[in-house]
């Protein structure tokens, strides 16, 4: 067991912030030496065996699928397997990733379907399914040919 003081407990969380910026930075040089954006990130959701919904985060989806249904990604997929995945969406950065995740884990059931539904169909019976969902009712606009007509 080790005990330290509140002055040792201070120098620890300065060193690993210092070890955090050093990473940091390394990552930017990296970057502007290869002249390439961090690695892309994707916002994925799974349907797990029972019909539930899962929302997650990867930089690597391939990978991340294959550990869900090996048990060893997620316990919540670990008991709910096997899992398929029914959504994905490409972001540029972790931090991008984390702030869609949210926004999807947010979502109502029924909006999700919609979201999984929307990159299942074609756009046109999409467009049909949002018309049902939400009340909403085609316009049609019509445009007569003003030509003009010569003496």
């Amino acid at each position: 067991m080790i005990f330290l003081s509140a002055g040792g407990a201070k120098k620890i969380t300065v060193e690993i912030e210092a070890k955090a910026k050093e990473v940091a930075v390394g990552k930017l040089r990296t970057e502007l030496k290869n002249g390439e954006p961090e690695a892309t990130w994707f916002v994925y959701i799974l349907r797990c065996a029972n019909g539930l919904l899962y929302t997650g985060i990867t930089n690597d989806l391939p990978r991340r699928l294959e550990r869900h249904n090996a048990g060893t990604a997620s316990r919540y997929t670990r008991s709910h397997l096997p899992v398929v995945l029914v959504y994905q969406e490409s972001q540029a950065n972790h931090s991008l990733a984390l702030k869609r995740e949210l926004a999807i884990k947010a979502l109502s059931r029924k909006a999700k379907e919609s979201l999984i539904l929307a990159v299942e169909l074609p756009p046109r019976s999409f467009r049909n399914m949002a018309y049902c969902i939400f009340g909403l009712r085609p316009i049609k606009i019509v445009v007569s040919n003003l030509s003009k007509s010569s003496p």
